[in-house]
């Protein structure tokens, strides 16, 4: 398993990746968005967003969780 902390900083990846065709990730189309955390408590806890514009980006999401995490 990777390392997921580094000291106090909290490591995070973003990359294309090959996924199998039962992955969530299999089924987006078009404009559809997918978030996939693993945690501790929630591994593979994973958000998708049918048909998002550009307002409703997996940047946007991933950024209102790092606010989400440093007011904590």
């Amino acid at each position: 398993m990777p390392r997921l902390r580094e000291g106090d900083r909290i490591l995070t990846r973003v990359a294309p990746e090959e996924v199998s065709t039962s992955d969530p990730f299999a089924f987006m189309v078009g404009t559809d968005s997918i978030l996939q955390l693993n945690t501790d408590i929630l591994p593979n806890l994973t958000i998708i967003e049918g048909g998002g514009g550009t307002e409703t980006t997996a940047f946007g999401v991933m950024a209102d969780l790092l606010s989400i995490v440093r007011r904590f």
